[in-house]
């Protein structure tokens, strides 16, 4: 059985490993998809380091906006990821250091993001949350970002050198853009900017 998909039941808290190679590729997994296909997601809250490590068969993911904090390396090798919906960028639904979103798959700082599997083309942030100076720096293999959200500000340098980057749907309430935001961006062909934005920083789109 091959599962891409991801549909977590019965927990508050992914804890590590718990969607590695242990549970996985138990009994556990053929038994919740196959006799209890009705079983209603409970809450989730935290994802703990390496909540998802090693699941190297899951190709779409959505994270539930309850939860508000991902450990460092929680979708670690997470290799066949194509699309992925979360609620905010990095660490916490709080603003922290560490607000890059390599961070998830294991990058220790932004720059780091060899670590974020080339299969990953769209990301869908569903929060509330800012968007940090530096959020998604040479995310290279990412092309489509949807932020659906009620964001109101993208830091400096947020998508810079995200070069395979084709689409970006921003919301209305975005108040604020950075400096060099988009700046790289030589694949980007479509993009709205919102009547609610006050402020664009210099070089926000310079290629």
């Amino acid at each position: 059985m091959m599962i891409t998909e991801a549909n977590v039941v019965g927990l508050k808290e992914i804890a590590r490993n718990s969607f590695g190679i242990y549970l996985f590729h138990s009994p556990l997994v053929y038994i919740t998809y196959t006799y209890f296909p009705n079983l209603n997601p409970i809450i989730l809250v935290v994802i703990n380091f390496v909540g998802f490590g090693g699941c190297a068969m899951i190709v779409d993911l959505v994270i539930p906006n309850s939860v508000t904090s991902i450990g460092n390396g929680a979708f670690a090798d997470c290799s066949n990821l194509k699309n992925l919906t979360i609620p905010f960028v990095g660490a916490s639904i709080n603003e922290s250091e560490d607000n890059n979103f390599g961070y998830i798959f294991g990058c220790s700082y932004y720059g780091h993001e060899w670590d974020i599997p080339d299969s990953l083309k769209e990301i869908t942030i569903t929060g509330n949350s800012p968007i940090g100076n530096n959020a998604f720096y040479e995310c290279v293999s990412i092309e489509i970002i949807i932020i659906s959200g009620e964001v109101v500000s993208i830091g400096g340098s947020a998508f810079s050198g995200c070069y395979s980057l084709k689409s970006i749907v921003m919301p209305d309430t975005l108040v604020s853009l950075g400096s060099s935001a988009f700046s790289g961006c030589s694949s980007l062909t479509s993009i709205t900017i919102p009547e609610s934005i006050t402020t664009i920083g210099v070089h926000a789109f310079h290629i």
